[in-house]
């Protein structure tokens, strides 16, 4: 029962590292369409916490 166990959790921290791999792969992505829409490091500071809320950080 425990080797099931050990294994459930090792494969729930396996998907919640795919997970946050994702998320970040998805916040770099809007961040170069940002800059390549023109926009500043300091605009985009200044939607920082549309982008937390668009991403669900």
């Amino acid at each position: 029962m425990s080797k099931i166990k050990d294994m459930s959790i090792q494969e729930e921290e396996k998907l919640h590292k795919e997970f946050i791999e994702e998320q970040e792969a998805r916040r770099q992505t809007i961040v170069h369409e940002l800059e390549h829409e023109g926009l500043s490091r300091e605009q985009m500071i200044s939607h920082e916490e549309e982008l937390e809320l668009i991403l669900d950080i």
